[in-house]
């Protein structure tokens, strides 16, 4: 497996049209059956196609209406709970957090996993379609994510605004500590988040929480290049209604 680092490795990487997602292990499951239909696994036409149908509720969503639903929540459930009101979606946040668990490899899925992703599938109405996979990947790719945000910026809430907050959060101690791509040939390349957003050849002091840095904004968590997530001012909303109404 190579390994990039460096912050213009891991931004040159995102762009490149020669490095795909790693396809996740089959599986004649439930779990399998949702990993082959969302855009996150997909590429090419595919995912163009099951992009555009996240994309699509997202935009009718207002970050600011999601905030404000957000505030007072509890920050390992908020993301699904306000995702799913809004989306109109009837489900126990205790079913999309197991179904999350195992959703992203190199998680090995157990039954019980994939028996979560059943009850999810069946709470979004049942139907094994593009459509129904687009519903469950708004929730799941922000379940876990959104909730490890909040958890790694909560110590420093008190710093600034919960914007400068989470911006250096994303930065300093970001949720996703790193992304795999695919070459042609098959080599694994892992792309190390955390040292790229403290390479210090692009940000001053890196191992410093500093919400005043003035290019914290640059860093990769959301992606960049090629595939950048479509939901991050969603997940960012989230976040800052749940800091805002933590205690103080």
């Amino acid at each position: 497996m190579l390994v990039l680092r460096t912050y213009d490795q891991v931004s040159a990487a995102l762009a490149d049209p020669d490095l795909s997602v790693v396809p996740p292990p089959e599986r004649d499951s439930a779990l399998g059956w949702l990993r082959s239909a969302v855009c996150r696994f997909s590429s090419g036409a595919a995912h163009a196609r099951r992009r555009a149908l996240v994309e699509a509720p997202l935009r009718a969503l207002s970050p600011d209406a999601l905030r404000r639903r957000a505030s007072g929540r509890s920050p390992e459930t908020a993301a699904v709970e306000v995702l799913a009101e809004a989306l109109g979606i009837a489900v126990e946040p205790a079913v999309v957090l197991a179904a999350a668990r195992a959703y992203l490899p190199p998680v090995e899925p157990t039954p019980a996993d994939d028996a979560a992703v059943d009850s999810l599938i069946a709470a979004l109405g049942g139907t094994r379609d593009e459509p129904t996979a687009a519903r469950a990947c708004v929730l799941l790719q922000a379940a876990a994510s959104t909730a490890a945000l909040i958890r790694n910026a909560l110590p420093y809430k008190d710093f600034g605004t919960p914007e400068a907050v989470l911006t250096e959060t994303l930065r300093h101690s970001p949720p996703i500590p790193v992304m795999r791509r695919q070459h042609l040939d098959g080599t694994l390349v892992e792309l190390d988040l955390v040292a790229a957003n403290r390479d210090p050849a692009v940000f001053t002091d890196p191992e410093t929480f500093d919400v005043s840095r003035p290019n914290n904004h640059v860093h990769l968590i959301f992606g960049a290049g090629l595939r950048p997530c479509p939901g991050d001012n969603h997940a960012l909303a989230i976040a800052a209604g749940v800091l805002e109404g933590s205690p103080r």
